[in-house]
């Protein structure tokens, strides 16, 4: 059965920090460069794409423009194009590592793990010093299944970095995809304290407290989340557990909280009837 989950995702690159009134007030002191970054920094990608956009109208192979247009694509989940402008600096310079990185990470997006653990590994030679080298070479290491060693990568990349929510996060995740829940709550405890507006942390915290088995108290940390989509995710938890009974509970609850139409729990709940359980033991992940 293939159940439906509503919002799950890693992170590639770090979580942009909140704008402050100081970072709002943009003065004409500032260069076109300079304007841009600090777009980019705020997380607003859209922006940031379009001031260096603007940019390259006037010095299309300007690498600081290149590098930024490529960090914002990759913001806005846009791999392919990010790639391509990543691409475009490393012609003029293979050895640039902030290029490296920027490709490896688009690699990822695009789940092409193999090249972008090559690139990757190419851009921490090039700069031993990146936590994002190292957290991009966890991601890796997590999608073809080496959790142990992505651990190892999150630690590395804590080292560098002990205050950055998303390597929390994808240590977290990745301790979740090997099975080790308790150890994944508290690392998510850890993201969400440095970032608690992020659905994406928030869900997976979620994930980690459900997958324990404790779906009502997995509820309980839902936030801003509607409570239906809470539902259904803990739902869809419960249901990979093989504890049909309380997923149909709480996709038929989803259902009924809804403001309108659920069509993502009514597909989750029909699944279950289709393919009642053979037993009610609940399954090792």
């Amino acid at each position: 059965m293939r159940f439906t989950l509503f919002l799950l995702a890693v992170l590639l690159a770090g979580c942009a920090h909140q704008p402050s009134r100081q970072d709002a007030l943009l003065t004409p002191a500032l260069t076109p460069e300079e304007r841009a970054a600090l777009t980019l920094r705020r997380g607003d990608y859209r922006e940031a794409l379009r001031l260096y956009g603007e940019i390259l109208q006037e010095k299309p192979q300007r690498r600081i423009a290149l590098i930024g247009s490529g960090e914002a694509l990759l913001g806005l989940g846009e791999a392919r194009p990010a790639l391509a402008t990543f691409e475009q600096v490393l012609r003029a310079d293979p050895d640039d590592a902030e290029a490296l990185l920027g490709s490896g990470l688009a690699l990822l997006g695009l789940h092409e793990y193999a090249r972008a653990e090559v690139q990757l590994e190419t851009a921490r030679a090039a700069h031993p010093q990146s936590w994002r080298t190292l957290n991009g070479l966890g991601l890796v290491a997590d999608m073809r299944g080496r959790f142990a060693e992505a651990q190892v990568w999150y630690e590395k990349a804590l080292q560098l970095n002990d205050n950055e929510p998303s390597i929390y996060n994808n240590y977290g995740y990745s301790l979740i995809m090997a099975g080790e829940y308790y150890r994944a709550e508290l690392l998510l405890n850890q993201a969400l304290a440095r970032a608690p507006d992020n659905e994406r942390i928030r869900n997976n915290l979620m994930q980690a407290v459900a997958w324990q088995g404790e779906y009502e108290r997995a509820i309980g940390l839902r936030g801003d989340m509607p409570q239906h989509v809470a539902l259904n995710n803990v739902g869809y938890i419960a249901a990979l557990r093989q504890d049909h009974r309380q997923a149909a509970r709480l996709f038929q609850q989803a259902l009924d909280v809804s403001p309108s139409w659920y069509r993502t729990a009514a597909a989750n709940l029909e699944r279950l009837r289709l393919n009642p359980p053979a037993s009610s033991a609940t399954a090792k992940r």
